[in-house]
């Protein structure tokens, strides 16, 4: 099932989630359209429809593959140098890694980012040879590629040789946070030994190079390519607010470098028996309250906790019946001495706050906001 960011868990691969977010149906029907009825009927108009559609079809998913490869690179890499990867999405714009911590070396943040554009380069390089091997020589024999000597195959090993060739390219722009712009970052990094200076360095490349491709598209626009320049300005805007984000993304955890969630935490909150029934629950404290998640007790030990979204058709039945069962809510709570940055992320995608858990009792809830104001 999708989770609250849209994105859906596929597989595991070397350990680490595959997710696939709902706009990668967007870009991928935008690949197989452009591909079916417009660049493979200009190369093979002999090709019936099926054939179009079919090659279409496939050139998207290895496509889709080979993006995936550009950020297992990512997260192997970071692997090797000791950072765990949780998962990897694939979503409108390409793919991100989730990588746990930020690398604590330049060098090792050189390696991280350079892998990506690297593999999609390799991929290239591969598909090209690939190409040249099996097509015929009458397909390369003039100044142009004769492209109704190709087939199937070499059609799309040629076409994922372009893409993955402009991917590796795109990604080696130097603005943060693309792949270029972190290793830009790196580099600015070990030059100055400033993590912080040289990411706001980098992400004002970034922010500028998201200016120029937003430019760049509204003058395409207005020569009459529409669509290439509204997505020009689109995917300008994207990295320019990405760029920014970033960068007070990395601020933020910083100023959070060494608090734990018991710094942060509230500890003013009320608990509610076990026996207690949902609609007396909802009119005597949650309706008199501004307190959004209960811990439940029972015979003075903590058993549970309790929030609006749990209340459901509960009507008659008491909170025990219906609360989250502390035993086994391991992924739906938080520990005291747990670091503030990792619970800024475990809360990133949740609405909800969360409860911490010492010794079998809850000791304090945790809200996003609490975090964020607590740092300002």
């Amino acid at each position: 099932m999708p989770d609250q960011t849209g994105a859906t868990p596929l597989v595991r691969v070397f350990g680490i989630e595959i997710r696939l977010h709902f706009s990668v149906l967007l870009i991928f029907t935008l690949i197989v359209v452009s591909l079916a009825t417009g660049l493979l009927p200009g190369w093979h108009p002999e090709w019936a429809a099926w054939m179009l559609w079919s090659a279409a079809v496939i050139a998207a998913v290895l496509f889709l593959l080979s993006l995936l490869v550009h950020e297992m690179s990512h997260a192997l890499t970071a692997r090797s140098r000791g950072i765990g990867t949780r998962s990897i999405t694939l979503f409108l714009f390409g793919g991100v890694a989730e990588i746990e911590k930020d690398a604590e070396r330049p060098q090792d943040e050189f390696l991280i980012a350079i892998a990506g554009p690297l593999a999609s380069l390799a991929i290239a390089v591969i598909c090209t040879a690939l190409t040249v091997a099996v097509a015929p020589p009458e397909a390369f024999a003039g100044e142009t590629i004769t492209f109704a000597e190709l087939s199937v195959v070499t059609t799309i090993t040629l076409w994922l040789a372009a893409v993955n060739f402009m991917l590796a390219a795109f990604n080696l722009i130097p603005g943060f946070p693309l792949d270029g712009g972190r290793v830009f970052r790196a580099l600015l990094w070990w030059r100055s030994g400033d993590m912080v200076r040289a990411t706001e360095q980098a992400a004002s490349v970034g922010s500028a190079f998201g200016w120029v491709l937003m430019a760049w598209g509204t003058y395409r626009a207005l020569i009459g390519d529409l669509a290439g320049g509204l997505w020009l300005v689109f995917i300008g805007w994207f990295l320019q607010r990405l760029a920014k984000a970033s960068a007070s993304q990395l601020l933020m955890e910083r100023a959070l470098n060494g608090f734990e969630v018991a710094d942060v935490m509230r500890t003013r909150f009320e608990r509610v028996p076990a026996e207690l029934r949902v609609d007396e629950f909802v009119n005597d404290y949650l309706l008199r309250s501004a307190q959004v998640l209960w811990p439940v007790s029972e015979n003075d030990q903590d058993v549970g906790f309790m929030t609006a979204e749990q209340l459901g058709n509960g009507t008659g039945l008491t909170l025990a019946e219906v609360m989250t069962p502390l035993a086994g809510a391991e992924a739906e709570t938080l520990t005291a001495d747990l670091r503030a940055t990792e619970a800024l992320r475990r809360l990133s995608d949740r609405l909800s706050p969360l409860p911490v858990v010492r010794n079998g009792r809850i000791v304090g809830i945790v809200h996003q906001a609490d975090i964020l104001r607590w740092m300002s």
